[in-house]
């Protein structure tokens, strides 16, 4: 990829691009006055692209999708011009290709949705072989994903002169750069020189198997009480999607008090603090593969944006999924539905990884009570 080397000026309000620069530079604020001179100085903003960038200062404008992210440049029809540029230039990478190799980044919410980015790859281009790589944290589980693609630990990557080489997000970005309607999926479909993705997978372990990985996870999957609710309220990488551990223990009561069934607490168990004979923990350190193979089993998952809900979804586990800092739209890319809960908060369109708050308030003001509203109209009926 080119060095980022232009800068662009543009009105903060309107996004109106100001001055376009090679080379440009900008120690400190005051040196914006270089590129637009006849603007004041608190209407201006700026940052840096690829210097092969083509711009019509006439007719693109700068958006700014989601906050810690860098702005785009969109055209009159508020596509991202940048990123189209870069989904035509993948592919025609691509195409010059017999095989692809993809490597996985990041967590096992990545894990699925790039899989799902495969998939769709697979059935558009039968032709090509396909060979994956992840890290080992997540072999033992991607393993299991359906449909399968030859699987190799990271670090193992296919030399052949004719294998294309692709790293799906390489720069970490949270979010499709196009906005809502596309969910991150359809970002790393863009990586293999695909518009959208709409696939996807299928997550399923033999049973022998999964009951062998539950009990290193310190759980008897026969001893379970049926029906089994998981729970997942914590992530690890976006803290505008925690949710409070002390009302999932309520919701827990809830579950239990209702049906008289087990709940299944994802984590660390330390965060959790068991105290009751109905709450399951995994034992600490236990691996992806043994928390999955326990939340298999489960009637109904309820959690945050993370990594248990995307395996639960791959698993066709009927989820209820508390959104904070991202929405339905950003992360899978449909409309809200039923099964959808998220505070209504003037910034809730906003998309952070961390709350300008401090705490996330949106996911403060949903209360175990809210939740459970929820589950007894739309599970139980």
């Amino acid at each position: 990829m080119p060095p980022l080397t232009t800068l662009v000026v543009y009105e903060a309000d309107s996004g109106k691009i100001l001055s376009i620069s090679e080379g440009g530079s900008i120690s400190k604020r005051t040196h914006l006055r270089r590129y637009a001179p006849d603007r004041p100085l608190s209407d201006l903003k700026f940052f840096f692209i690829e210097k092969d960038s083509a711009i019509d200062m006439a007719n693109d404008r700068v958006k700014l999708i989601a906050r810690g992210q860098p702005p785009l440049i969109i055209d009159k029809f508020g596509n991202s011009k940048l990123f189209l540029a870069f989904i035509t230039s993948q592919s025609k990478y691509i195409s010059l290709h017999s095989n692809l190799h993809v490597e996985l980044e990041y967590g096992m919410g990545d894990q699925v949705m790039g899989w799902e980015a495969i998939r769709a790859f697979s059935r558009v281009f039968p032709e090509k072989t396909i060979s994956v790589s992840t890290h080992p944290p997540f072999l033992k589980t991607v393993f299991y994903f359906s449909p399968p693609f030859h699987l190799l630990p990271i670090g193992n990557t296919p030399s052949h002169k004719k294998t294309a080489f692709v790293k799906l997000n390489p720069r970490h970005r949270l979010w499709d750069p196009r906005g809502r309607a596309f969910g991150k999926a359809s970002f790393y479909g863009a990586h293999l020189g695909l518009d959208s993705v709409t696939e996807t997978i299928n997550f399923s372990i033999p049973p022998e198997i999964a009951q062998n990985y539950a009990l290193q996870g310190g759980v008897d999957i026969q001893k379970i009480t049926h029906p089994l609710l998981s729970l997942h309220v914590h992530s690890a990488s976006r803290t505008s999607s925690h949710w409070s551990p002390e009302a999932a223990l309520v919701l827990a009561s809830f579950w239990h008090k209702q049906t008289g069934g087990d709940v299944f607490l994802i984590g660390d168990p330390s965060f959790w603090r068991i105290q009751n004979p109905y709450l399951l923990s995994t034992q600490k350190g236990s691996d992806w593969l043994s928390t999955a193979s326990i939340l298999l089993t489960s009637e109904l998952f309820i959690g945050i944006d993370s990594g248990p809900m995307h395996l639960a979804r791959a698993a066709a586990i009927p989820s209820f999924i508390i959104w904070g800092g991202s929405g339905p739209q950003d992360i899978l890319g449909r409309s809200p539905n039923n099964f959808d809960i998220r505070a209504n908060l003037p910034c809730i369109e906003n998309l952070c990884a961390a709350c300008i708050h401090g705490k996330p308030l949106c996911m403060q003001m949903i209360g175990p009570e809210i939740v459970w509203d929820k589950v007894l109209k739309y599970f139980f009926n």
